[in-house]
């Protein structure tokens, strides 16, 4: 399940909290009526950029790690590429500066909760009839924000890493190798191994 995407916080324990939480972001002194369930998850979940546990290879002669997978959110033959979910301060910031927001957004009284990899946003519903629901807006395909899920919990199950097409430095699949105890792949770059994935 998500759990194998996301960390859950070692310190968290589900209490009963009031709607209304502040993140204490220090520019930001308002605080935001987060929907229930949301609120819930994101305190549970590590959120971020950084949050998603992408396999990723290290490719020595460029001292350089490389992710090799990528996010998407997957409802029937619908697709599209996440970028990641924000955490509750990012969420606080840019709820406050309106960044990642279109009009429609912001009419329909949505919350930005995440990002699309090609312009848009995930965002969480906070009206009486929509509260919790998860909403996506693509920017190119018209901008109208519609729902995908019932809440962010129904939503993350939807989400799956899915391997790159190709990899950076023209490495291939089967050049990769990982040892006991480290978290990402290594490249054998030996000529026997170079050899054997160009034939493939």
């Amino acid at each position: 399940m998500f759990s194998s995407l996301l960390n859950l916080k070692t310190n968290f324990k589900m209490v009963n909290l009031p709607l209304s939480i502040t993140t204490r972001a220090k520019s930001h002194k308002n605080s935001i009526d987060f929907p229930p369930i949301y609120r819930n998850f994101a305190l549970a979940f590590e959120l971020g950029m950084e949050a998603v546990k992408y396999e990723k290879f290290y490719y020595e002669p460029e001292d350089e790690y490389c992710f090799f997978q990528f996010l998407v959110y997957k409802m029937g033959d619908f697709e599209i590429a996440i970028s990641y979910l924000d955490n509750l301060e990012d969420v606080e910031i840019n709820f406050n500066e309106k960044n990642g927001y279109s009009d429609e957004d912001i009419s329909m009284n949505l919350l930005k909760i995440g990002s699309l990899s090609e312009g848009g946003g995930v965002f969480v519903g906070r009206n009486s009839d929509s509260v919790d629901k998860v909403y996506i807006n693509d920017w190119n395909a018209g901008g109208e924000a519609f729902i995908v899920s019932d809440d962010i919990f129904q939503f993350i199950s939807g989400l799956f890493l899915v391997p790159e097409d190709e990899l950076e430095y023209g490495v291939n699949v089967s050049q990769l190798y990982k040892r006991y105890e480290e978290d990402f792949y290594r490249v054998n770059l030996s000529d026997d191994a170079i050899l054997g994935s160009s034939l493939a």
